[in-house]
């Protein structure tokens, strides 16, 4: 049953849930019901899309980037992994892939009823995954966006381990260099409302295991976003990504991008040493 909620919740009080549920112990048998929850007459705040737009390098324009409107409704997805019924620490999590769809670019000064929904948990060798799900519909009733968000709970399961292998480009590639200074967590963090510790600074990163502060993994696709769109001819309709290793701050890095039948296919590279950050498809 889909739950609904007058506006969109403030996210500062679901992260004080998030920390709250380090105390879920569950195993990968564990199961996650079906959750979903609406938000009606849902607008984007035009001066933070600004200041998004700025923290990822994306160019003025009368519609959100595409990374944006799933960053919007960040607190409906703290939302409902904090409901009781949702069995694993969120703390922990680990980003794995997202895919985003859309109609067309979503006008900033649009209104849109947004539905979100979480669930069902599938096993694979490192654990457990699960897909957060996301819907914009317009006022002709038409779902214009949707995003598939995919995490893993690492956890101990029976399946065999295999190594992911590496993405490789097609054809010719051109390159764009990246730069992620050491706030670029603490940027994003105020536009994103996602202030994970893991992101902020090296102090907070240590103590879930981290040596340095990593960038958000919206942040690095949304950076990739940035770079490429300006060479589709117009909104993209599509973009699609696996994330591969995380991106210490600071750091510097390279997109290689090469354009196929499919699309734009990109990578995020480390600039001095040999490591894919995440791969993707834009188009």
């Amino acid at each position: 049953m889909t739950q609904t909620l007058p506006k969109l919740p403030d996210a500062r009080p679901l992260l004080l849930k998030a920390l709250k549920t380090i105390s879920r112990k569950a195993d990968a048998s564990a199961k996650i019901p079906p959750l979903s929850v609406k938000v009606s007459g849902v607008r984007a705040d035009a001066k933070l899309v600004d200041r998004y737009r700025d923290v990822c390098g994306f160019a003025p324009s009368d519609v959100m980037p595409i990374t944006y409107p799933q960053v919007l409704v960040t607190s409906l997805h703290l939302w409902l992994m904090t409901q009781p019924e949702f069995p694993f620490a969120l703390l922990g999590l680990v980003h794995l892939r997202n895919k985003i769809e859309q109609a067309h670019g979503l006008p900033v000064d649009g209104v849109y009823d947004v539905v979100a929904s979480v669930g069902p948990a599938r096993r694979i060798p490192n654990g457990i995954i699960f897909d957060l799900i996301t819907e914009f519909t317009d006022a002709s009733g038409e779902v214009v966006y949707k995003s598939v968000t995919t995490p893993l709970v690492r956890l101990k399961t029976d399946m065999p381990k295999g190594k992911m292998p590496e993405p490789v480009l097609s054809g010719l590639a051109d390159y764009k260099s990246v730069s992620a200074p050491a706030d670029t967590g603490r940027r994003y963090a105020q536009v994103s409302q996602d202030y994970n510790p893991i992101h902020l600074y090296p102090i907070t990163a240590r103590l879930f295991g981290f040596k340095q502060a990593i960038a958000h993994g919206m942040w690095t696709v949304a950076r990739c976003a940035a770079l490429l769109e300006g060479d589709l001819g117009g909104a993209p309709k599509e973009l699609q990504v696996q994330y591969r290793a995380p991106v210490m701050l600071p750091t510097k890095a390279v997109v290689k991008r090469s354009v196929t039948t499919k699309g734009h296919e990109f990578l995020m590279l480390a600039a001095n040493k040999d490591r894919t950050y995440l791969s993707g498809l834009i188009r």
